[in-house]
């Protein structure tokens, strides 16, 4: 097959989305041809291909700097795109980051990954702006109504789309997220002396790895440590990401450097880490907190068990349905239900044994080979379903 995959939201240093996209890039690039349509500056070394696949993959470099629904965007949508895939002789065209799919009168299979809904249940960032969430809103509905099958990570994200578009719950598919680590943790005297290096005991630190984005609510994060810490001040919190991208991200970084004053020797920002060196901080710890009000998957509490740690998290939106019975649930509202939380993984050593060992089975169902492989059968689906149509006429 040939693929071509909108890859402008991929960045070297991007969250949960950029690592879709390449991560999905890989799989395809494995057996088919792969032509990714990226922003501009970014290049095929960015994307980390090794040989074997780098030889099926073709950049193509569009002229945006930009990942939004910008204006400059949705006319590549409609005006590039769609005479590039067909110059290119594309037989599936996947947008993996929300929005993107093209003209309907294309004459081949469009697939839309839409991972969540969170800017129509938060506005918070770009997004935050009426005609900026207004544009999106239009471009989303638009991508969704044209897409031939919409992919989405979670049960819950699911329902959330049925709801919200209005559209045949047949036309969602739901396929995981997964969680395999490309980067094992190192350990032994190498972990100590990189924990040392930084201030942090192995067990003595709790984690936070979300970022900063208001809905992550780091801040109620920090109120309900501080009232663990009145009783238990031998421990750490160490939050990680990116704090400098944007100026959005700048002020919610202040916002959280106010509500850790008194706190500072307790609460250590480390800024953005690689994903080594992040398994080596979550492998180490007393437990990866993950207290968001909305996700649409949460991939952070499945690593959490993948490196064998307890995980504590809010009990909203999907984070039940992907943890199960294995995290220590909390109210993300409630700062002393959050410290009781980080208590019990403190106190309860039998609870939190059985936990970590039900939490590494568990995490074995977050497969990415087994996502994309859900994927390519969705791909061959619309092709046999169109190559039956011209048949019919």
């Amino acid at each position: 097959m040939r693929i071509a995959l909108d890859a402008r939201t991929f960045k070297p240093t991007g969250g949960g989305i950029a690592l879709y996209v390449n991560k999905l890039a890989h799989f395809l690039a494995e057996a088919n041809q792969v032509i990714l349509f990226c922003r501009e500056n970014t290049k095929i070394a960015d994307f980390g291909f090794e040989p074997h696949q780098q030889k099926n993959v073709q950049i193509v470099i569009l002229e945006t700097k930009t990942s939004l629904p910008t204006a400059e965007n949705i006319r590549l949508d409609y005006d590039v795109i769609p005479e590039l895939l067909q110059k290119l002789r594309v037989d599936v065209y996947h947008a993996p980051a929300n929005w993107g799919t093209v003209s309907s009168d294309l004459g081949i299979p469009q697939v839309l990954t839409v991972h969540d809904l969170i800017p129509f249940q938060i506005r918070e960032g770009a997004l935050a702006d009426p005609d900026n969430f207004t544009l999106y809103e239009k471009v989303m509905r638009q991508s969704v109504m044209t897409a031939d099958k919409i992919i989405t990570i979670s049960e819950f994200s699911k329902k959330e789309i049925k709801d919200v578009f209005g559209i045949e719950e047949q036309k969602i598919v739901v396929a995981y997220n997964g969680a395999d680590l490309t980067e094992p943790a190192f350990e032994g005297s190498l972990a100590e002396t990189f924990l040392s290096e930084r201030g942090l005991g192995q067990g003595k630190y709790f984690i936070y790895v979300g970022g900063f984005h208001e809905r992550k609510n780091l801040l109620g994060l920090v109120e309900g440590f501080k009232i663990f810490s009145s009783d238990s001040p031998e421990f750490k919190l160490v939050v990680t990401g990116d704090n400098q991208a944007n100026d959005y991200l700048k002020s919610q970084y202040e916002l959280f450097t106010v509500a850790c004053r008194g706190f500072e020797d307790q609460i250590k920002f480390l800024g953005y880490v690689s994903e080594s060196d992040k398994n080596v901080l979550i492998a180490n710890s007393v437990g990866l907190v993950y207290p968001s009000y909305y996700e649409g998957f949460g991939l952070p509490i499945i690593e959490g068990m993948e490196l064998g740690v307890p995980v504590i998290c809010s009990d909203t939106s999907c984070l039940p349905e992907i943890g199960g019975s294995i995290p220590f649930y909390f109210s993300p509202d409630d700062f002393n239900d959050i410290a009781k939380a980080l208590r019990e993984v403190v106190t309860n050593t039998q609870l939190v044994k059985s936990k970590i060992t039900l939490g590494r089975e568990r995490a074995k169902m977050f497969d990415w080979h087994r996502t994309f492989e859900k994927i390519i059968s969705v791909y061959g689906a619309l092709l046999n379903q169109l190559a039956s149509t011209k048949r019919e006429r």
